[in-house]
């Protein structure tokens, strides 16, 4: 039951404004505001049968719209989208982070004949290109609107 109010709230936010302003103000009262069926019934001086049927066919509507449109989904795939960069933008921190180490290391042993793995600095550094390029892509795709797969993209 809970799934089901948070899903029509999510739609009354984005397919709301395509509602009746009555269909509209029932589902603002029944999926935000917590009302019961008797209690909308009390205030516009109908049936909860009214109610109750008013609020179907608002259900419908909206699934009908989501079904045509696809706002929710489309907004659903944009945070998942943003997560995924989020994380790839962690991992690129973390690999400067290890890279930077490596060359403060380097510079500490510059004098030293068996100084640090240099090629792994290199690696470190090249690793966090491709992070950051993949996250590039991952924009690009966000911004475009496309429904291709992340980080599949050639350059």
């Amino acid at each position: 039951m809970l799934d089901k109010m948070l899903r029509m709230g999510a739609l009354l936010d984005v397919h709301g404004p395509l509602l009746t302003e009555h269909q509209r103000e029932m589902c603002v009262l029944y999926y935000l505001n917590d009302y019961s069926l008797a209690e909308i019934s009390e205030l516009y001086g109908v049936s909860r049968q009214a109610v109750h049927d008013t609020l179907a066919r608002a259900e419908r509507a909206m699934e009908g719209h989501e079904e045509t449109f696809g706002l929710l989904r489309m907004a659903e795939e944009r945070r998942k989208r943003v997560g995924e960069l989020d994380s790839q933008l962690s991992d690129a921190d973390f690999q400067l982070e290890m890279a930077m180490a490596s060359l403060d290391e380097a510079e500490r042993s510059a004098q030293r004949p068996s100084g640090p793995d240099l090629a792994g600095v290199r690696r470190n550094i090249e690793q966090t290109m491709e992070i950051i390029a993949s996250a590039r892509r991952l924009v690009a795709s966000i911004d475009s609107g496309d429904g291709g797969s992340p980080g599949m993209e050639d350059d």
